[in-house]
C-alpha cells in the first residue's frame, strides 16, 4: 500500500515542524455538502437567461399564426362626391352627395389556411430551437461540473502530498543530523516543499475558475458558493442503442427536420398565391333635393366585387415559387448534412469513451499501483543509503503525475458521456 512506508519514516525522524498549507486552504479541499448535478441542470433549464430569451421568442412566434390566418381589416370610408365648385351644397346638383363606404378583402379560399400552416411550421422550428438550446445549456452545466470535479480532486490529491513531502523532509533532516545525508538532500527537500506549495496555489486558482465557470453555466452569479462534486458513475455504453436514440432525438436533427417541413409549407403557400384575391364593398350616398330631380333627392346604395389579377405571375409569384423550391432543396440537404455530422460526432464520442475506459483501467490497475510500489521501494532504499534522495523525489513526482492523470481521464470520460447525452437528446439507457 502507498502509505505503508509512512510509519517507517516516523520511526526514523526527529521532531521537526511539518510543512504548512497556504492560508485558507482546506486540507480536504472539498467541503461537506455534496453538489447534485441533476439539480444544477434543472436550475439552469428553469432560469438561465439564454433559455428565457429563446422561450419568449418561441412564444412570440406562436402569435403569428393567429395574425396571418385572419381576414384583412375592413376599410370604412366617408367622402364627398360631385360637389360643385361654384355653388357647393347638397341641393345644387342631382349627382352631389356624401358617400359612406365599406370594403372587405377576401383572400382566395385556402390562402389563409396555407399562411396559418406556414406560421405553425415556423413556430415548430422556434420550439425545436428551444429544445436544442436546452441541450446546449445542459451540456455546458455537465461539462463544467466535471471540470470542477477534476479541480477539486486535483487539489485534494496534491494536498495529500503535503504530509508525504513533510515526512520525507524529516527523514532527510534526521539523516543529515547524524552525517548520513548530503546537504543537497536537504536543499532538494526544501525545493520539493516549495514546488508543492506552488502547485497547491495553482490548483486553488483552477478550482476558483472552475467554480465561476459552473456558476455562469447554471446562470448564477460567479461568486456563488458550491459544494463538493460526486464521483461519476461508470457504466458501459451500448453503441446500437445510442445510434437509435440519435436518429429519433438529436436536437440539431429535430431543428433541421422542422426547417424542412417549414420550407415545404412555404412552397405550398407560395403556389396558392397564383390565384386571385377578392374584395366586396358597398357605398351609401346621402343626397339633397334638387329641383327637376325625378328621384326627389332619394339616397342611393351601390355594391360591388373586385378581384386581383396576377398579371405579372411569371416575374412575381412565379419567382417566389422558384425561390421556395431552392430553399426547400437547401433545407433537405441541410438535414442530411446535420444528420451526418451528428452521426460522426456520436461515433467519435463512442470511440473516445471506449479508449478512455481502456486507459482508465490501465492507470487504475497497473500504472498507479506500480508507481506507488516504486516510491515505496525507493524510500526503503534511501533509508539504507542505497539510492540518492533525488530518486525518491522523482518517484514521488511521477506518482503524483499519474494520480492526476487518472483523475483527468475520469473527468474526460464524464464530459464525453455528457456530450453523447446532448447528441441523443437525453440520458442514454446504458450510460451514467
Amino acid at each position: 500500500m502507498f502509505f505503508r512506508w509512512s510509519l517507517a519514516l516516523l520511526v526514523l525522524t526527529a521532531a521537526s515542524p511539518a510543512m504548512a498549507l497556504p492560508d485558507g486552504v482546506d486540507h480536504a479541499g472539498l467541503g461537506h455538502e455534496s453538489l447534485d448535478l441533476d439539480e444544477l441542470v434543472a436550475e439552469a433549464l428553469r432560469a438561465h437567461p439564454r433559455l428565457l430569451s429563446m422561450r419568449e421568442i418561441a412564444t412570440a412566434t406562436g402569435e403569428v399564426r393567429s395574425r396571418v390566418g385572419s381576414l384583412p381589416d375592413p376599410i370604412v370610408s366617408v367622402g364627398a362626391s360631385n360637389f360643385r365648385i361654384d355653388d357647393p351644397g347638397l341641393g345644387t346638383s342631382p349627382m352631389t352627395g356624401v358617400v359612406f363606404g365599406w370594403q372587405q378583402g377576401l383572400p382566395y379560399p385556402g390562402k389563409l389556411a396555407r399562411r396559418k400552416e406556414l406560421a405553425s411550421r415556423a413556430e415548430d422550428v422556434a420550439l425545436e430551437r428551444v429544445v436544442a438550446t436546452e441541450a446546449r445549456v445542459e451540456l455546458a452545466v455537465r461539462e463544467r461540473y466535471w471540470a470542477l470535479h477534476f479541480a477539486q480532486a486535483a487539489l485534494a490529491v496534491t494536498q495529500e502530498s503535503v504530509d508525504i513531502v513533510a515526512d520525507l523532509s524529516k527523514v532527510v533532516e534526521a539523516r543529515f543530523s547524524v552525517g548520513k545525508a548530503a546537504q543537497q538532500d536537504a536543499l532538494q527537500a526544501q525545493l520539493a516543499e516549495s514546488q508543492l506549495l506552488a502547485m497547491i496555489e495553482e490548483r486553488e486558482q483552477a478550482l476558483l475558475t472552475a467554480q465561476r465557470e459552473l456558476n455562469a453555466a447554471v446562470g448564477r452569479a460567479p461568486e456563488d458558493g458550491l459544494g463538493a462534486t460526486v464521483e461519476p458513475t461508470v457504466v458501459p455504453l451500448d453503441p446500437e442503442e445510442l445510434r437509435s436514440q440519435l436518429d429519433q432525438n438529436n436536437p440539431a436533427m429535430s431543428v433541421a427536420r422542422a426547417q424542412v417541413e417549414a420550407s415545404e409549407a412555404a412552397l405550398r403557400e407560395a403556389k396558392v398565391e397564383l390565384v386571385p384575391d377578392f374584395a366586396v364593398g358597398a357605398d351609401y350616398r346621402v343626397r339633397g333635393t334638387v329641383p327637376g330631380d325625378g328621384s326627389q333627392g332619394a339616397d342611393m346604395f351601390s355594391a360591388g366585387v373586385r378581384m386581383s389579377v396576377p398579371l405579372w405571375a411569371a416575374t412575381k409569384q412565379g419567382a417566389r415559387i422558384r425561390e421556395q423550391r431552392y430553399r426547400s432543396s437547401a433545407a433537405a440537404a441541410g438535414y442530411e448534412d446535420t444528420a451526418l455530422l451528428a452521426l460522426t460526432a456520436l461515433e467519435r464520442g463512442i470511440d473516445e469513451v471506449q479508449r478512455l475506459d481502456r486507459e482508465i483501467d490501465l492507470y487504475r490497475d497497473q500504472v498507479v499501483p506500480q508507481a506507488e510500489q516504486t516510491l515505496d521501494a525507493s524510500i526503503d532504499d534511501y533509508t539504507v543509503a542505497e539510492v540518492g534522495f533525488v530518486s525518491v523525489l522523482q518517484n514521488w513526482q511521477i506518482l503524483l503525475t499519474y494520480q492526476l492523470d487518472l483523475e483527468r481521464l475520469s473527468m474526460q470520460r464524464a464530459r464525453q458521456v455528457a456530450r453523447i447525452r446532448a447528441l441523443i437528446g437525453g440520458p442514454p439507457e446504458t450510460s451514467p
